[in-house]
């Protein structure tokens, strides 16, 4: 029953979200969006969960990125329900080391006619990886993305080094 009527809220706010993807604070679309969202993921993972996205005064609306107890990273949100087949967009965000919490700004750009993404971070290193749906894969290492609000207004997922211990494993998450 709580699944059925959070997909009927989740429709009803998506349905209602303009593109610029609401504002932060009580009221709003987005705000009550977050929140929910927020709580979904305590529900789901407990007190355990360290929320990573929410460190600064640049909160998400539609998702959360963390890490359970040590090591298990977590992106969970709100995710588009109907992805854009052309355009290119543009995210800003942060990748987080999980081992130290080390944070490294983050530039992704999303080529949706060519099902593409490309990710800088650091500054120096790039990944890339297909579009598929509301996902994405990388072809370096081993991570998922996802894009999460009214059209595709966040990404969030996580990364990990093949072969390497927990210092390589990240999470990651931007808004356009």
């Amino acid at each position: 029953m709580k699944k059925i009527i959070l997909l009927s809220l989740l429709s009803l706010c998506l349905a209602s979200c303009s593109s610029s993807g609401g504002s932060e604070g009580g009221g709003t679309v987005a705000g009550d969006l977050r929140s929910q969202v927020l709580k979904d993921v305590q529900n789901k993972y407990g007190s355990s969960i360290k929320i990573l996205s929410d460190s600064s005064q640049n909160y998400y609306n539609y998702s959360l990125y963390g890490v359970i107890g040590n090591n298990k990273m977590v992106s969970y949100g709100f995710r588009t329900s109907k992805m854009d087949n052309e355009g290119i967009a543009t995210y800003n965000g942060e990748f987080v080391k999980v081992s130290n919490g080390q944070k490294y700004p983050l530039r992704a750009t999303a080529d949706f006619g060519k099902a593409h993404i490309d990710m800088v971070y650091n500054n120096d290193k790039y990944m890339s990886g297909r579009i598929s749906g509301n996902a994405f894969i990388f072809d370096q290492g081993n991570g998922t993305g996802f894009f999460y609000g009214p059209k595709a207004q966040e990404i969030g997922g996580y990364w990990t080094k093949k072969g390497v211990l927990l210092d390589s494993n990240y999470v990651f998450g931007g808004k356009r």
